[in-house]
């Protein structure tokens, strides 16, 4: 009988480490990667145009590192730290935008 390489591969989800095996877990971050970073270019895009450069460059690099963690993702050997660091930073980002004032408004756009 042959032995699982990996302790998810054969293991019941009650012995695994997670609710997921490690494929999947791979490629549910694999997808969350490509979501996240393409709609951190959107909105760096609207970064620049509200004129703040420096919260749009930082998103653009978080882009940047997330496309490049999409090519990675699949041969890492420490997942646990890519999500730990995903989820660290994304609450970063999350807090960053929340505490940015409203964007100056022209006085030709009425507001």
């Amino acid at each position: 009988m042959n032995t699982p390489q990996h302790p998810d591969l054969g293991a019941s989800l009650e012995q695994s480490r997670s609710g997921l095996r490690d494929t999947h877990r791979r490629s549910l971050m694999r997808a969350l990667f490509l979501v996240t970073a393409s709609a951190l270019v959107v909105f760096g895009c609207l970064q620049i145009l509200n004129g703040y450069i420096w919260l749009a460059t930082g998103e653009l690099i978080a882009s940047l590192i997330l496309f490049f963690g999409v090519t990675r993702i699949n041969r890492t050997p420490r997942l646990q730290v890519w999500i730990y660091s995903y989820l660290v930073t994304g609450f970063s980002f999350a807090l960053m935008i929340m505490l940015v004032p409203k964007p100056r408004c022209l006085p030709s756009c009425g507001c």
